[in-house]
């Protein structure tokens, strides 16, 4: 026996609950807020979350890419000194 349910006079709904599936004004506000600079500064703001992940995104992969610049010591570079490969000669 089949599980499903087959309506096929089925009657026309309602205006009253037609109306209450338009909502159109929500969906123009909705595309006002997602395509202007200030909705989008807002929804930023509003999702406190989302911010604080992609600062800390951001942050470790600032950590990653100068994590090996600094743990060298800094060398003089003695070929383009004479002065001192003179003294190294020596």
């Amino acid at each position: 026996m089949s599980k499903l349910k087959i309506n096929i006079n089925k009657p026309d709904p309602s205006k009253e609950s037609i109306q209450k599936y338009k909502k159109y004004d929500s969906v123009i506000d909705t595309y006002h807020k997602f395509h202007s600079p200030r909705g989008i500064r807002e929804l930023w703001y509003k999702d406190k979350r989302l911010l604080a992940l992609i600062v800390t995104i951001l942050m470790l992969l600032l950590i990653l890419l100068f994590e090996g610049e600094f743990d060298e010591p800094i060398h003089q570079d003695t070929q383009n000194n004479p002065k001192n490969h003179m003294e190294q000669t020596e």
